[in-house]
C-alpha cells in the first residue's frame, strides 16, 4: 500500500491556529503477517519538505523492515528546525539485538505549539539497547541544558541511565 500526503494543514483536526501546518510525506507499506515471529513487512516514510506550526521540517526518512521476529531500522533519520532524531540497528526476538537511538532538540521552536511565552534550552538523549532477548540492556544518557519555561529554569542536568531485562 502506497499513501501521499501532500499539504496536510492539523488545524483542520486539532483547531488550534498554532498547529497550522503544510505535511507533506509519502508512506509505503509492503508485507504480510499479525504476530511477530511471522512478520514480513517493509515501511517507508519519505518526508518532504514541511512544516508544522513555526517548526519546518527537512527531507527526512523512515525505513524499517521486519522479518520473522527480527525488526530492523535501516534508515531512521528525522530532520527538523528543532530537532534530530536518528536510530540504526535491529531487535531480533530470536538473537542479538543491537539497536542505537539519538535525539537532539533547540527547545525554543516549541513556543509558539504550546503557547508558552518563554521556553528555551538544549536536549539531547542517546543510547543503545543491546543483548539477547528478552534479556535487554537499556544505556544511555539524558542531558538538559540552559531550560528556562515560564518562571522555571535549570542550568544543567546529567542523566545515565542502564536498565536489564527489559
Amino acid at each position: 500500500a502506497q499513501a501521499d500526503v501532500e499539504h496536510l494543514d492539523l488545524t483542520a483536526f486539532l483547531k488550534q491556529p498554532a498547529w497550522q501546518s503544510d505535511v507533506n510525506l509519502q508512506a509505503h507499506l509492503e508485507g504480510e503477517g499479525l504476530v511477530p515471529h511471522e512478520l514480513h513487512s517493509d515501511v517507508r516514510v519519505d518526508i518532504q519538505p514541511s512544516h508544522l506550526g513555526t517548526i519546518t521540517l527537512q527531507p527526512s526518512q523512515i525505513d524499517l523492515q521486519a522479518r520473522q521476529g527480527r525488526f530492523e531500522v535501516r534508515r531512521f533519520d528525522i530532520v527538523t528546525s528543532m530537532a534530530r532524531m536518528q536510530a540504526t540497528g535491529a531487535i531480533d526476538l530470536a538473537g542479538r539485538s543491537d539497536l542505537q537511538y539519538e535525539l537532539t532538540a533547540d527547545l525554543s521552536d516549541l513556543r509558539q505549539l504550546l503557547d508558552a511565552e518563554r521556553l528555551v534550552g538544549e536536549v539531547r538523549l542517546h543510547g543503545q539497547a543491546d543483548g539477547q532477548w528478552p534479556d535487554l540492556t537499556v544505556r544511555g544518557a539524558l542531558d538538559v541544558r540552559d531550560v528556562q519555561y515560564q518562571d522555571y529554569a535549570l542550568d544543567e542536568l546529567h542523566l545515565a541511565y542502564e536498565g536489564s531485562q527489559l
